[in-house]
């Protein structure tokens, strides 16, 4: 029986492979002298030929390859399964896909395109705040700010611009001196009547084809985004 250093051990197909580190092959007295009886006295021993050692040696190497051919068949079926499921399922792996932000923006977007089409010498700006005072009538500057949400500079400017083309008047508050009310003059009222009709006219036909609880839940989905948008 050829002597052996065990060296490691694989399992392939339920049945245990060994692998050896030979003696024959690693022994320096091996070569010309191989099958022969060594001189030593007691301690003298028979090394037979390489060639039963190398028949363990490529069952061996036989069993490595398997289990790599094994492993990269199971790395492929991962892969595959994961490509799948991002397939099937529209997963992204990197990101979460917006399904608010963009949606929001478009339809801002398109009703100041619509504001265009109907009142073309009006911003969307211009539009929304001559309906809130015709909706609302006279309005603080702080309640525009709150309703619209704008930076006081831009506001300030959108005002000016109504003012300069003599549609609102600002006077000071007569609660607040250093506050100032702006209102409708009577161009401003026929010009908001006009845009009004015509925004009124768009959102019922929306509201229209839709029922009233997701109108509902469409407001409610809207005011959470404004409080986290605001929170951070």
């Amino acid at each position: 029986m050829v002597k052996t250093a065990p060296a490691f051990w694989l399992r392939s197909g339920g049945k245990r492979i060994v692998g050896f580190q030979c003696a024959a092959h690693s022994d320096s007295r091996t070569g010309p002298n191989s099958g022969k009886t060594t001189a030593g006295g007691a301690g003298s021993r028979s090394v037979k030929p390489a060639s039963a050692c190398s028949r363990v040696c490529a069952e061996a190497e036989q069993a490595k390859q398997q289990i790599k051919t094994f492993a990269l068949y199971f790395i492929i079926v991962i892969y595959e399964t994961v490509l799948y499921i991002v397939k099937t399922f529209d997963v992204s792996l990197d990101l979460m896909r917006l399904e608010l932000i963009f949606s929001i923006h478009r339809a801002t977007h398109r009703i100041g395109l619509y504001i265009q089409r109907h009142a073309p010498d009006l911003t969307q700006a211009e539009a929304h705040i001559l309906c809130h005072l015709y909706e609302f009538g006279d309005s603080a500057v702080s309640t525009l700010h709150r309703a619209f949400a704008h930076k006081r500079s831009t506001l300030t400017s959108v005002l000016d611009r109504l003012d300069a083309r003599g549609l609102v008047t600002r006077e000071s508050s007569p609660q607040d001196r250093r506050s100032f009310v702006i209102r409708l003059t009577s161009s401003g009222k026929k010009k908001a009547a006009k845009i009004h009709r015509q925004l009124e006219s768009l959102e019922a036909q929306v509201l229209r084809a839709n029922d009233r609880r997701a109108v509902e839940a469409f407001g409610q989905v809207i005011h959470n985004l404004e409080e986290k948008a605001e929170e951070d």
